[in-house]
């Protein structure tokens, strides 16, 4: 038996391209995650088939106690990932990095002149549910297989593409989509090469919903616009989006990618407000922050100064007084006889 578990230097370098990408896709928003198993528990079930492994005494993988998962991201690409270990010889075992792109709807799909793959599955259930299928292919440039470390497979990568290189069929997901019964899952033919070579298949059920939920409003406050409005301050997190955030009082809502600090609308001094913040691709994912309000009028600012008063005789038992005001407010002049000047500003006066 050969098994190269030697990288060239060439595909090292691909494979840390490969890396890279994955982790920038993992970025964009999630639409929907899916728990997949084998089609079957049963005996000849399996999760991934894998034709010509030399040694196998069955070519039959099925997934660990975790299972897998499938991604639905906002781009449009999908992922399916989990561990799977031979059926007959359990050390035997990959994690399944299973990347695609380029997804469809039926209407679409046909219309290329494409087929959908039945197998064993119920032909009426098929032509009754394939117009509601997502189709995808396998973006070859991410899409691996990698020997678990200390398992019979350690070092081992296979490289996976599309399987018939015609596209004829692709990755199908749906009811009946499995290829094998009438459960709701997905299956795909592939090809994969490397350590060694040969054809496979992945026959799954999938058990889907919304995009998780996790947003969370990690603080609020406010801040002054003007003397007399504010806005609210939020500060949320989560790794969904696009990111809605709103009201209570009719502002146009804003939409963000990304968690973060933002400011949002503008209220007069004394409002009471909430403000919510929503993922836009998770069902019912909506967060509320705390009563929001304030009073921005500065307050008054005491500069008033009697910068002089001068008394001048008027007759011999009367006199006046001449007096300066400076200051920037306004201000009722009275004396302790009763008199009163009201609503002064700055300047010169007679009294």
């Amino acid at each position: 038996m050969f098994r190269n578990s030697h990288l060239s230097a060439g595909f090292f370098l691909i494979a840390l391209f490969s890396l890279s990408w994955n982790l920038q896709a993992q970025n964009a928003p999630v639409v929907s995650v899916c728990q997949l198993s084998d089609f079957t528990a049963g005996p000849n079930g399996h999760a991934v088939y894998l034709h010509y492994l030399p040694g196998a005494i069955t070519p039959r993988y099925r997934w660990d106690t975790s299972g897998g998962t499938f991604t639905i991201f906002a781009d449009s690409t999908a992922r399916v990932t989990g561990r799977v270990f031979n059926d007959s010889l359990p050390n035997w075992q990959w994690d399944v990095e299973f990347w695609f792109i380029n997804q469809k709807d039926f209407a679409t799909w046909d219309s290329l002149g494409r087929d959908v793959k039945i197998e064993y599955a119920p032909g009426p259930l098929v032509q009754a549910n394939k117009q509601d299928w997502l189709f995808w292919e396998f973006d070859s440039t991410r899409s691996r297989l990698f020997g678990v470390p200390g398992t019979f497979y350690d070092g081992d990568t296979l490289l996976i593409s599309h399987n018939p290189p015609n596209r004829e069929f692709g990755l199908q997901y749906g009811l009946a989509a499995n290829a094998k019964n009438g459960n709701f899952g997905l299956s795909a033919w592939f090809l994969f090469s490397g350590a060694y070579s040969g054809h496979g298949d992945i026959n799954v059920n999938a058990s889907c919903g919304p995009a998780p939920c996790d947003v969370d409003i990690v603080s609020e406050s406010t801040s002054c616009l003007t003397d007399s409005t504010f806005t609210g301050v939020v500060d949320f997190s989560g790794t969904g989006g696009p990111f809605i955030i709103s009201d209570d009082q009719g502002t146009p809502p804003l939409v963000v990618n990304i968690a973060g600090v933002y400011q949002y609308g503008s209220y007069v001094n004394g409002d009471s407000v909430h403000i919510f913040v929503s993922d836009s691709l998770a069902v019912g994912c909506v967060d509320s922050s705390a009563v929001l309000t304030t009073d921005c009028t500065p307050a008054p600012v005491c500069d008033v100064q009697l910068s002089s008063a001068v008394p001048t005789c008027i007759t011999d038992s009367t006199f006046e007084i001449s007096f300066t005001l400076s200051g920037t407010g306004t201000y009722d002049v009275t004396d302790n006889l009763g008199n009163s000047l009201p609503g002064l500003s700055a300047g010169t006066y007679t009294s």
